[in-house]
C-alpha cells in the first residue's frame, strides 16, 4: 500500500445509519444509503436499526455491517456500547424517535445529523430542516437530505437474495404444486401477489370484501395462481381471500421470514397492495405494484420504481400521515373499485 493509500484509509469516513423503525420506510430510506456508497465505494457504512429489521438489511448489498437495537433500557445501553466500539465519524439518523437521536449522543459520535422534532434537536449538532412543501416531496428524497446527498432521480431500492433461500422457496412452492395443481415458479402462468393487511391498521387496508372480489376475478378471468402475504395477526382476512380465489391459491400468512417474504414476492409479476411495507419491499423484490392509497398521499409514500400502478379513489386528497383509525382513510378505500383494481393487474400482467 503507498503512502498515499494509507493516508486515504486513514481520513476515511466511518459512517453510521440510524434507520427507521417500519419496514416501508426502510425501504424507502434504502436510495439514500445507496447515494451514500456512491460516494466512496470503499466507506463503510453499518444500520443501527430494531431487531426485527435487521434480517432487511443483511440482503442490502450497500450495508457493510447491522447494529440491532432491542426493547427496553437495556437493549439501549447494549446498542449504546456497540456504537461506540465501533468509533464512528459520524451519524445520520433517519428515524424520527428519540432514541435514535439518543444512542449516538451517548456514544460520543462527533457528527450527528437528524431532523428536528419531539424535543430531539439538543441531541443532534445539525439539524436539517424539513421541505418546504412536504405534502408533495417523496420520504426518500428526506431521507436523501438528512444523508447529505442530492439527486435528481430516486435510484431504485437493491436486495440481494441468498440462492439459498430463492431455491428453498420455489422447493415449498413446487411440493404444495404437486399436492393441490396450484402451479410452480416455472408454471407458464405468472403468478400474482396478494398483501391484504397494513401495519397501520383499518385505516390504510382495502376492505376485505374487495380484496375477495378482485381474488374471484383474477381466478375465473385471468386463471392465475396467487399467494397471499400477511402476518400472524393478520391470518384470517388472509383465508378469507385465499378462499376466495380458488384451489389454485396459496395462503403463506404468518409462514415466512423476512428474507423469504421477499425471495416469494419476486416470484410475482404482480403485487397488489396496500399502503404498506408489503407493497414497498414487493417494489424492492422485483414485483410489479399496484398499490391502493385511500387517505395517504402516494405522492410521498408510493412505491419506487416507474413500472407501478397507483391507485386512489377520484376526489381523495391525500395527506401526508394518517391515524391508525381514520374515518376519511376508511371510507376512500372504500370507495376503490375492485374492477377497476382488476384492470390495472391485467393490464401489468400483459
Amino acid at each position: 500500500m503507498t503512502e498515499e493509500d494509507q493516508d486515504s484509509r486513514c481520513a476515511r469516513e466511518n459512517l453510521l445509519i440510524c434507520g427507521t423503525n417500519w419496514l416501508g420506510d426502510s425501504v424507502m430510506s434504502m436510495p439514500a444509503v445507496q447515494a451514500l456508497k456512491e460516494q466512496d465505494r470503499a466507506r463503510p457504512i453499518t444500520i443501527l436499526v430494531k431487531k426485527h429489521l435487521v434480517p432487511l438489511w443483511v440482503l442490502h448489498p450497500d450495508v457493510d455491517a447491522v447494529i440491532p437495537i432491542r426493547p427496553g433500557p437495556w437493549g439501549t445501553a447494549w446498542a449504546i456500547g456497540a456504537v461506540r466500539a465501533g468509533r464512528f465519524d459520524r451519524a445520520c439518523v433517519l428515524s424520527h424517535s428519540v432514541r435514535a437521536a439518543l444512542v449516538p449522543f451517548l456514544a460520543r459520535v462527533p457528527m450527528r445529523t437528524g431532523t428536528r422534532g419531539r424535543h430531539r434537536s439538543w441531541l443532534l449538532n445539525r439539524v436539517v430542516s424539513p421541505p418546504a412543501e412536504p405534502w408533495n416531496v417523496h420520504q426518500s428524497f428526506e431521507y436523501m437530505k438528512v444523508a447529505g446527498v442530492e439527486a435528481f432521480e430516486r435510484p431504485l431500492p437493491r436486495l440481494e437474495l441468498p440462492p439459498k433461500i430463492v431455491d428453498e422457496c420455489r422447493t415449498r412452492l413446487a411440493e404444495r404444486a404437486e399436492r393441490d395443481g396450484s402451479g410452480g415458479t416455472d408454471d407458464q402462468r405468472p403468478w400474482v401477489g396478494v398483501i391484504p393487511g397494513a401495519a397501520r391498521g383499518q385505516s390504510k387496508r382495502w376492505p376485505v370484501e374487495s380484496f375477495t372480489r378482485l381474488g374471484r376475478s383474477l381466478a375465473e378471468k385471468v386463471r392465475c395462481p396467487i399467494m397471499v402475504f400477511g402476518t400472524r395477526a393478520e391470518r384470517s382476512i388472509c383465508a378469507e381471500v385465499a378462499g376466495a380465489c380458488g384451489s389454485t391459491a396459496v395462503d403463506l400468512s404468518a409462514q415466512t421470514t423476512l428474507p423469504e417474504l421477499a425471495a416469494f414476492l419476486s416470484f410475482c409479476r404482480v403485487v397488489v397492495a396496500n399502503d404498506s411495507g408489503g407493497m414497498h419491499l414487493a417494489a424492492a423484490a422485483g414485483a410489479r405494484v399496484v398499490g391502493l392509497f385511500g387517505a395517504t398521499d402516494p405522492a410521498v409514500t408510493g412505491p419506487l420504481g416507474k413500472s407501478h400502478c397507483v391507485l386512489q379513489a377520484d376526489g381523495v386528497r391525500g395527506a401526508r400521515a394518517i391515524g391508525r383509525r381514520s374515518r376519511a382513510g376508511e371510507e376512500s378505500l372504500a370507495r376503490l373499485d375492485p374492477d377497476r383494481v382488476f384492470d390495472a393487474v391485467r393490464e401489468l400482467l400483459s
